[in-house]
């Protein structure tokens, strides 16, 4: 058999079997851009900013220490950064669980917290380690990341058509057959993505 050949099929097969799990790392992954927004609208009371003078960080940072002495903080976001959305957002690790603690920058008290079984913080979890933390999670998805390179070195060996016939890579024949259509959409949209 052909390198060639046998590097498609490889390409294939791994696409098929590590795809699924790169579409929802990658899915998951967006979700996580919007957070602060999609949070906004399902838990406006967090955000709830009193007008006024605004608190300190050190105030604010006196408020979280007091209301949970035996946890460590993990990050903080200021009212100005896009994730605290005008309120002060604390995450703190307390006996193996996360909170994530919303204070009032107008009245330095808290609005409120979402813990570790938080819309978000399931997402993440499942972005960072596919819901298995106990079972070498992150190890596996480092795994999956270092195939999906294979995957994309192998697809633009196979994509490239040469030096002198490059702009052969993009050609979408006309043809009545679907499997020659989804293969030239799917040769020119990885062509276009490689970058």
């Amino acid at each position: 058999m052909k390198p060639r050949k046998v590097i498609a099929k490889i390409h294939l097969w791994l696409s098929m079997i590590v795809g699924i799990f790169i579409v929802l790392i990658g899915l998951t992954g967006s979700l996580l851009v919007f957070e602060p927004e999609i949070n906004n609208m399902l838990h406006p009371d967090l955000y709830k900013v009193t007008k006024g003078e605004k608190v300190s960080y050190q105030d604010a940072l006196k408020t979280v220490s007091n209301t949970y002495p035996k946890g460590e903080i993990d990050r903080v976001y200021t009212p100005a950064e896009p994730t605290g959305r005008g309120v002060y957002v604390f995450r703190v690790n307390q006996n193996e669980k996360q909170k994530a603690i919303y204070i009032d920058p107008g009245t330095g008290k808290i609005n409120g917290t979402l813990g570790d079984k938080a819309f978000f913080n399931v997402v993440l979890s499942f972005h960072e380690y596919l819901l298995l933390e106990q079972f070498n999670g992150e190890s596996i998805v480092g795994i999956i990341g270092f195939l999906f390179f294979f995957i994309t070195l192998s697809g633009i060996y196979l994509w490239w058509p040469g030096l002198k016939k490059w702009s052969r890579g993009f050609i979408m024949r006309q043809s009545k057959n679907p499997y020659v259509k989804q293969y030239d959409v799917h040769k020119v949209i990885g062509g276009v993505s490689i970058p």
